[in-house]
């Protein structure tokens, strides 16, 4: 369960990247000389990493959180 919201979060702040990617990208054209600024892999790539990050960090809490205690928790 922690997984998995962990998961819809991170998919929701790749899609929001993603679309601020492509508003910003116009700007970046003029900045960055030599450099496809659309370049699909990138996107695709960074997208994929950040979402495994948070999947993996997610797993990793709800690893820990199911290991302890309920009483020394509340405590």
């Amino acid at each position: 369960m922690i997984t998995l919201e962990g998961l819809q979060v991170g998919l929701l702040g790749a899609a929001g990247g993603a679309i601020l990617w492509l508003c910003v990208a116009r700007v970046l054209r003029s900045i960055v000389f030599g450099l496809p600024v659309l370049n699909p892999l990138i996107l695709v790539s960074a997208g994929v990493i950040a979402v495994g990050m948070i999947v993996i960090t997610s797993a990793v809490l709800a690893y820990r959180a199911s290991r302890m205690d309920i009483r020394e928790a509340l405590q």
